[in-house]
């Protein structure tokens, strides 16, 4: 009977990992901090992969002590959302930085859908969200017009996004 949760909330600044009861009543609670990268004014970057390192030592520290069977708990997960991170399907490796939600990279690209009204109305239409540079999709196009090898990848059906 799984009647423990274990709750991964994915921030902006920390992998926080909280261990509850059956009655929600937090028994632990771990933070690991993540490095922020600033490339240059209004980039906000992560490292993916350290964000799933940190995630794993999370696990591993909330559950210190304790022996668990995947009987036992149920796993839940809340992110960032507008956080993007392109990753090739054949080696699981980021080709770059996660692009995160406060990262305003893609405003130029923004400018451009917006010119568009029948583009503007298709994305609020189809998403419910306005054309922003928080916005996933031109995050997603920066990536493809900017990364080496990322609009290959895609084409080829080899580039991930999440």
């Amino acid at each position: 009977m799984k009647n423990l949760i274990i709750a991964i909330d994915q921030s902006t600044s920390a992998t926080k990992a909280m261990l509850f009861n059956e009655r929600c009543e937090m028994l632990r609670r771990v933070n690991v901090t993540h490095e922020q990268y600033y490339p240059k004014s209004g980039w906000v970057e992560h490292d993916a992969e350290e964000i799933y390192a940190n995630t794993i030592k999370s696990i591993q520290r909330l559950l210190e002590g304790r022996q668990l069977n995947a009987e036992e708990y149920t796993l839940a997960i809340t992110n960032q959302r507008e956080t993007v991170v392109a990753w090739d399907r054949n080696t699981g490796k980021p080709v770059c930085h996660a692009l995160v939600w406060q990262d305003i990279r893609g405003i130029s690209i923004c400018r451009e859908w917006r010119k568009t009204e029948y583009i503007m109305h298709l994305v609020e239409d189809r998403t419910g969200l306005k054309i922003d540079p928080s916005f996933c999709a031109s995050k997603i196009r920066w990536i493809l017009d900017n990364i080496e090898g990322a609009r290959q990848k895609a084409d080829n059906g080899d580039l991930l996004v999440g």
